[in-house]
């Protein structure tokens, strides 16, 4: 009689089915195994970034494409910043450039004869991917000729 009480007592008009229960846990499951893992989608980060022309304010770079990431990048950003002049002097601020669509950009209004460290970033609608190994540049000297034509 004990035992009836304890494990056959009616259910109550508030508590879920023993179904409604075996279907949230179904549901839970199935979501939980085809969600994908964090950072699935996010592209690989471009390759084989370089300099491919050198002016006194600009700098153009070139990039391949990462042709291995299961979603691929539909835009790229340009991360770089000024290199310290002097060992142990502070770098300077971080800059971006982005929305470019080619594998291909020029960074303009730089500094003069001036160390400069970019990186590339691809983009597509899960995120970024990781910075491309960086390539350190120096713009160029600002010659009397060119000084003399921004006249």
């Amino acid at each position: 009689m004990v035992f009836h009480r304890l494990f056959l007592r009616p259910r109550s008009a508030l508590s879920p089915s023993p179904m409604l229960l075996l279907l949230l846990f179904h549901a839970l499951m199935v979501a939980l195994l085809l969600r994908p893992c964090a950072g699935a989608g996010v592209p690989s980060p471009p390759t084989v970034l370089r300099g491919a022309g050198v002016e006194p304010t600009s700098v153009t770079l070139r990039w391949l494409p990462d042709r291995t990431s299961v979603e691929p990048a539909t835009s790229y950003v340009i991360q770089y910043y000024e290199l310290p002049s002097e060992p142990g002097g502070r770098r300077g601020r971080l800059m971006e450039e982005t929305d470019i669509m080619p594998p291909f950009y020029t960074v303009q209004h730089l500094k003069p004869h001036t160390k400069y460290s970019f990186s590339i970033l691809g983009v597509n609608s899960w995120g970024r991917s990781r910075p491309s190994q960086s390539v350190e540049l120096e713009t160029g000297q600002l010659g009397w000729f060119c000084a003399h034509a921004l006249l």
